[in-house]
């Protein structure tokens, strides 16, 4: 039978895609994978094209990170893997009878004339700096979400899942035993992870924290030499000075960029960040800017191989735990109907996440985005009937929308700059791990701390501080000092003081050069971080204000 609807798909040739085929079908296909190939991913979907559950299975079992497109005569298969790390857009024009995708919204502003802004994630995004599920900022576009995929047979095209992360659905074991399996997953990921890049170099951008000193820590004790570590930031900061104790008990070379105010804010203003930009755009979430400057820096000083493979750190510290507040200690929860729970997690939700604009806040507000984000919910079996498992909805709402749409997407990064990427603590077995263990385990990433320190890998977890990040320079920090007690009574306009006068000076990435400090000293919205003026940047472009609104009616 032929179909009426046709599918086009827009594959930028310069991203990482390739084509394969085999006997009638073929398979655009980006990314990588551990336990299987692309040749093999292509005759088992063409063996089983017909059979839903088995293309699931297939997909499911796929451990690595990728896009593919699949297509045969009358059939299409059109996947992102678990957390959407190479994403994938799409368009139906229902008129037309066309379905339209695209592996980039570069190609999509050039195909497509898009127009329609959807006013309501347009202030999820001025709130948050991403959308909530599948929606983008334009009516038009949707985004195919973590673990799923598009099935086309012939006219009937539908959106399937093959993956929910659904971290309520706890598994209750000891400590020691899940200590063990958690050894067991840390070393058969980085073995994978050594396994898959041919011996070429591994470049690990190594913070002082655990994610990334746990991958070099482990690679190490493996065995394999080939690798950089860098850092960056204001000259002399602690935390450079921990990556660099670390790279050296390692024994790995390390290498640190400086990042001043003024290289900051040239490099801002550079062609090269807007061109980023536009080929980072998923139109749901600002663009990720952390290593932009040193990884370009390292490529034009030619101070990393130019076939590194670059491994960072996320995001161990989500799938652990670390973003969990401590309000799911709170007693009260326990006694508290299923409705006033999910209430209380919303709360803390919107409270940690919403929070780009203070004076955006008003009630109205958050209350429409909290229903915005219990409709999203609606087609999931979420439950939050014990104390272990609170945190469930939480984590979810996290790892959908901030987690795969934004922090995920920061590995456009590497590619734009022309290098490979590896993810080893977003795998499947990682991921599966974390995903089922109760909430006494997750708070403060006990089971994933301890087990770290137990096995102390690479001898840099006893004698190596971890995220003990004092303020420098000095001097603002002998002011600061100085000043805060005026505000003894009030935590929040201390808060709201500091990030207006000093941060400027003390933050170690310089990352609000990109504003004066003039336009700081002068900001009387309620920034959060620098993520809230990369929003207003963004919506900008797209001729909305800082609140999601046309600038023109505003």
């Amino acid at each position: 039978m032929k179909t009426n609807l046709k599918i086009r798909t827009y594959i930028s040739g310069n991203v990482g895609w390739s084509k394969i085929s085999y006997k009638s079908a073929f398979l655009w296909i980006k990314g990588y994978f551990y336990n299987t190939d692309p040749k093999r991913i292509l005759i088992a979907l063409f063996e089983k094209q017909n059979n839903l559950p088995e293309i699931k299975k297939i997909l499911n079992t796929l451990d690595g990170h990728y896009g593919l497109i699949y297509q045969n005569k009358g059939i299409a298969i059109i996947s992102v893997d678990k957390i959407s790390s190479i994403p994938i857009y799409y368009l139906h024009d229902k008129a037309e009878k066309i379905f339209y995708v695209y592996s980039n919204s570069l190609n999509s502003s050039k195909k497509t004339k898009l127009k329609r802004i959807n006013s309501l994630s347009a202030l999820d995004f001025s709130m948050s700096g991403y959308t909530i599920g599948s929606e983008t900022l334009f009516s038009e576009v949707k985004l195919l979400e973590p673990g799923k995929f598009i099935y086309q047979k012939n006219s009937k095209l539908k959106i399937e899942s093959f993956f929910l992360y659904e971290p309520w659905n706890i598994i209750i074991d000891e400590k020691p035993k899940l200590k063990i399996e958690l050894k067991e997953i840390i070393l058969r990921n980085i073995s994978n992870l050594i396994d898959s890049v041919n011996n070429r170099p591994i470049v690990i951008p190594l913070s002082a924290g655990i994610d990334s000193r746990l991958i070099a820590s482990v690679i190490k004790f493996l065995g394999y030499k080939n690798v950089y570590c860098f850092s960056y930031g204001s000259k002399d900061n602690s935390e450079s000075k921990v990556s660099k104790s670390v790279a050296k008990k390692l024994n790995f070379k390390w290498l640190f960029v400086e990042h001043t105010i003024a290289n900051q804010k040239d490099f801002f203003m550079s062609s090269l960040v807007a061109d980023y930009e536009q080929y980072a755009d998923n139109f749901s979430s600002v663009p990720y800017h952390q290593d932009l400057f040193s990884v370009n820096y390292l490529k034009k000083k030619k101070l990393i191989p130019a076939n590194s493979i670059i491994v960072n750190g996320n995001s161990g510290d989500f799938i652990s735990g670390n973003h969990l507040p401590n309000t799911f200690l709170e007693k009260m929860y326990d006694k508290k109907t299923g409705s006033e729970k999910l209430e209380n997690v919303l709360n803390a939700y919107v409270e940690k996440h919403y929070s780009l604009w203070q004076n955006l806040k008003s009630k109205k507000t958050i209350n429409e985005i909290k229903k915005r984000l219990i409709d999203s919910l609606e087609t999931v079996d979420y439950v939050c009937d014990h104390p272990e498992n609170l945190h469930g909805i939480y984590e979810f709402l996290e790892f959908r929308d901030r987690q795969c749409k934004y922090v995920v997407n920061g590995q456009r990064i590497y590619e734009f700059l022309g290098y490979d990427w590896r993810l080893p603590l977003w795998n499947n077995d990682f991921i599966d791990f974390f995903e089922n263990i109760p909430l006494r385990f997750k708070l403060n990433q006990n089971l994933y701390k301890e087990t770290i320190l137990d096995n102390d890998w690479g001898g840099v977890w006893k004698q190596i501080p971890i995220n003990k990040i004092p303020v420098r320079p000095y001097w603002i920090n002998l002011l600061r000092n100085a000043l805060k007690p005026l505000f003894f009574f009030s935590k929040k306009k201390w808060y709201a003081f500091d990030q207006r006068y000093f941060l400027y000076w003390y933050h170690s990435k310089r990352f609000y050069a990109f504003k004066s400090y003039k336009d700081i000293m002068k900001e009387k919205r309620g920034f959060r971080n620098p993520v809230s003026f990369f929003a207003e940047k963004y919506l900008n472009h797209l001729g909305l204000n800082y609140s999601g609104k046309r600038i023109d009616q505003s």
